[in-house]
């Protein structure tokens, strides 16, 4: 394509691109399934400019949930720090990489089948933190009921709307009934179905 506009280049580098008549490696590939001519301008300027470097490319997100501990042993190594995350979110990597080793052995199945060791305990922090980062609500719901219910629950209208079978969600209610009888001060209790509004007072 040397000694031709760059126009012309351009489209016929993009035509041999999406075609897939030109070779590229295959991380390319699946970070960028097609191109065009204004993409590759795009991407031109902010180089020059020194806004981006590798084309806007970010490897870290690429690997993203490709990684041996989120995808090893068809994901149930993952499954198994969370639940201990979730029960004891103070645990240190290390403790978490000596619980997988007496639960999975000193070797992990990748997600093509293969045998690969157990990954050092950087691996495990750097995991740790971004599990945390992706489970805060589910952890904080259970860890500190109070704080979720206070900072992270959802409220207002529509938000129990993904309730739509009998029994599934009963939400229930106390006061105190504005009468003072012979005996006692008696408080009414107000129990509803969520999704059939069916009410049970007493």
């Amino acid at each position: 394509m040397r000694g031709r506009p760059l126009s012309t280049a351009l489209y016929q580098f993009c035509h041999k691109y999406n075609d897939r008549s030109l070779h590229v490696e295959t991380w390319v590939r699946n970070a960028v399934p097609r191109v065009s001519s204004r993409s590759i301008m795009r991407w031109r300027a902010d180089r020059k400019a020194g806004k981006v470097s590798g084309l806007g490319f970010d490897r870290a997100k690429a690997r993203k949930g490709k990684g041996l501990l989120e995808t090893a042993n068809d994901g149930k190594v993952r499954a198994f720090i969370l639940a201990w995350l979730t029960d004891k979110p103070a645990l240190s990597a290390e403790t978490v990489r000596g619980y997988v080793e007496d639960e999975f052995g000193a070797e992990l199945i990748d997600r093509n089948g293969e045998l690969k060791p157990l990954p050092p305990k950087r691996t495990f922090q750097h995991f740790i933190k971004q599990l945390k980062a992706e489970n805060t609500v589910v952890m904080t719901a259970v860890n500190n009921p109070d704080k979720f219910r206070s900072t992270m629950k959802l409220v207002g209208t529509g938000t129990l709307r993904h309730v739509r079978e009998p029994n599934a969600l009963w939400q229930i209610d106390a006061s105190p009934v504005d009468a003072l009888c012979v005996d006692r001060r008696y408080s009414m209790y107000a129990c509803i179905d969520i999704a059939t509004r069916r009410t049970v007072i007493s």
